[in-house]
């Protein structure tokens, strides 16, 4: 056991406005007292838990800040190589950097490899919460899971789906996308602090085939999360409408294949 004595801040909910001090706790004087296994026993004045708790280790942070872990809503594991490279429009930046990217997570010590680096990079920034796009291939989620579980950390996380309009080494036929995904969706959701999001990349990488497939899965597994994206951009959204032309919209293309609810992630 041991006790974090610094400066907590904390949200009981989302704030009205910039004076809704109701919104958070406080503490000056802090502390959280966890077991052994790391989990939090409980969060008080630093004097009132070393009483309580007596001849037990303290870690004192100074005026440092203690805050709960970070939520990361969108990410994509497989492009942790890729940030910052230039591009001057979407699709042209995923053809030159993010598609011969993620083709390399073929490879098992590339995911295992980069699944390391990634997760390594959310801790750092005080993120213990993600929910992220894996690659086509299904190891590439497999070892983020494996790696989350191991750090116990709580990862939201799926394969992306696409078969069409991306090079052949990061597509997949539908009927095998469904095979593929049951199986780790049967595998590895709701282990300890993983949970899956089907994850159809986005409709212009989705024939209509594969986003029945996505819809098929969502009906047989109600528990698990969906994840894609939604008006990126406008040619984007020009391109994605001449590819659904019986859709009103952008949204309208998930509406009709049931995707969306309150377990749904739309990016962007």
């Amino acid at each position: 056991m041991k006790i974090f004595k610094g400066r907590i801040f904390s949200f009981l909910r989302k704030p009205a406005d910039i004076n809704d001090t109701g919104s958070y706790t406080y503490l000056e004087k802090g502390g959280v007292a966890f077991d052994d296994k790391g989990i939090i026993i409980e969060v008080d004045d630093y004097y009132k838990l070393s009483k309580k708790y007596e001849n037990t280790e303290t870690i004192d942070f100074g005026s440092k800040i203690i805050f709960p872990g970070f939520i990361d809503l969108h990410n994509h594991f497989p492009q942790t190589q890729v940030i910052a490279s230039y591009g001057t429009k979407l699709l042209e930046w995923l053809n030159k950097y993010t598609f011969p990217n993620e083709s390399l997570f073929v490879d098992d010590e590339h995911c295992d490899r980069e699944s390391k680096i990634f997760l390594d990079l959310l801790n750092h920034n005080g993120i213990t919460t993600s929910v992220s796009f894996g690659s086509v291939h299904p190891n590439s989620v497999e070892y983020l899971f494996q790696e989350a579980l191991r750090r116990n950390m709580c990862i939201i996380a799926g394969n992306v789906l696409m078969d069409r309009n991306a090079p052949d080494t990061v597509l997949k036929r539908a009927d095998k996308s469904y095979l593929s995904s049951k199986k780790i969706i049967g595998k590895w959701h709701n282990v300890s602090r993983c949970k899956y999001a089907i994850t159809p990349r986005f409709a212009i990488t989705s024939t209509p085939e594969l986003m029945e497939v996505s819809q098929t899965l969502c009906a047989e597994n109600k528990s698990c999360y969906v994840q894609t994206h939604l008006s990126e951009n406008i040619d984007e959204i020009e391109t994605t409408l001449e590819l659904f032309p019986d859709q009103k919209d952008y949204l309208s293309i998930y509406d009709k294949y049931k995707l969306l609810s309150n377990k749904t992630l739309l990016a962007h």
